[in-house]
């Protein structure tokens, strides 16, 4: 699924409020394509193609719709949307309980300014431009959310937790580099890797691998795939962001070099 460059926008709200009207019709004269949402799975799943911006207006029904919820953060993840939250600090904190804090663009807190909200959604679209987008494809979950929390800082970060799950996302999306674990049953690393190399629309997507083992046999084998890389799961937080903001470092400076 490619990103939107339009401005469409996904306002879920429930029921007719004074501020979501001044919300609608403020992004309206600003440009913006407002389509209204209920905070409902049918609602969210007709409208998933039709925008990755949403934005989520609050109130005191969160508990009760908590399975939108929860559809809406796994297609936040899986599909790359971002979300806006407004609210009060507890209805906030609240939602946060069913979506973690890393997956909410901003959270905007009542009585709001809709003029924060324009900036926030502004600020959005040069970030957007800016960031390298990074896919990670591991079957351990834990593992995988961490990765995520690291990287999500400096990157755009999809997870997948299979290797054909990495091939359908591949079909339709062309990260800047892919975070591949080596070993993962049914299909593993140089599984996806071949099927990638095999394809021209995939064949240049760097791949560095993940691994978990750091003897010379092990690396060896890693290395066999001639990948851009590979990386410890052993690597600290900081080690690990320190090696992704390098390769794409060296990325710049390659095509310097050819001249």
């Amino acid at each position: 699924m490619e990103k939107k460059t339009d401005n469409t926008t996904v306002l879920i709200s429930k029921g007719s409020l004074f501020l979501v009207n001044n919300i609608r019709d403020t992004l309206a004269k600003s440009g913006y394509n407002v389509i209204d949402s209920a905070p409902e799975v049918e609602s969210l799943q007709d409208l998933r193609t039709e925008s990755d911006i949403f934005i989520f207006y609050l109130g005191d029904f969160i508990e009760e719709t908590k399975e939108a919820i929860v559809f809406l953060k796994d297609m936040i993840i899986e599909d790359e949307k971002e979300l806006y939250l407004i609210g009060s600090p507890e209805e906030i904190s609240t939602f946060c309980r069913y979506v973690p804090k890393n997956y909410v663009r901003k959270a905007l807190e009542r009585p709001l300014n809709v003029k924060d909200l324009l900036t926030a959604l502004e600020e959005t679209e040069v970030d957007s431009d800016k960031k390298k987008s990074v896919l990670v494809v591991d079957d351990d979950g834990t593992y995988l959310r961490s990765v995520h929390d690291w990287l999500s800082g400096k990157y755009q970060v999809v997870m997948v937790n299979s290797g054909m799950n990495a091939i359908t996302y591949l079909g339709t999306h062309t990260p800047d580099l892919v975070l591949l674990d080596y070993m993962m049953p049914v299909c593993d690393g140089p599984m996806v890797l071949e099927m990638m190399r095999s394809d021209s629309n995939l064949a240049d997507i760097p791949v560095i691998f993940l691994t978990g083992k750091s003897d010379r046999e092990s690396v060896s084998k890693v290395l066999e795939m001639r990948p851009a890389g590979y990386l410890l799961k052993s690597m600290n937080p900081y080690q690990l962001v320190k090696a992704v903001e390098h390769f794409f470092e060296q990325q710049k400076i390659k095509p310097q070099k050819k001249k």
